[in-house]
């Protein structure tokens, strides 16, 4: 399924609008996401933008998907699964508060997106 941008941001800002109020870790999230928003639970990596553009694959220490296309991989020059992306260090953080900071940044860099930022 091939989302429009607006549709993309809007269910990445849902998604992580409740783990940056609640500072919540990806087992929480998705239990969440089951009883409020299951179609953003049954997105590629639970994401509007990777649901948007159609991005999959394996993720390891050696490999990650292609998110060349993706407006966030523009914004942040880099995939958000890979190194020490924002995202990378929400999955990694050990405390609420540590979580809420990644998930923040995360969050603003989503809401800052324009459409044609490509």
């Amino acid at each position: 399924m091939k989302l429009s941008f607006k549709k993309a941001k809007e269910a990445s800002l849902i998604k992580w609008k409740y783990v940056m109020t609640e500072g919540c870790d990806n087992n929480n999230l998705m239990g969440w996401l089951a009883g409020s928003y299951p179609y953003i639970r049954d997105y590629k990596w639970q994401c509007g933008f990777c649901e948007r553009w159609e991005i999959d694959g394996a993720i390891s220490l050696y490999s990650a998907p292609d998110c060349s296309s993706c407006e966030l991989y523009e914004k942040q020059h880099r995939s958000c699964v890979v190194g020490m992306s924002n995202y990378s260090q929400w999955i990694q953080a050990k405390t609420k508060k540590t979580r809420i900071k990644y998930a923040t940044k995360i969050y603003n860099d989503i809401k800052s997106l324009k459409e044609g930022n490509k």
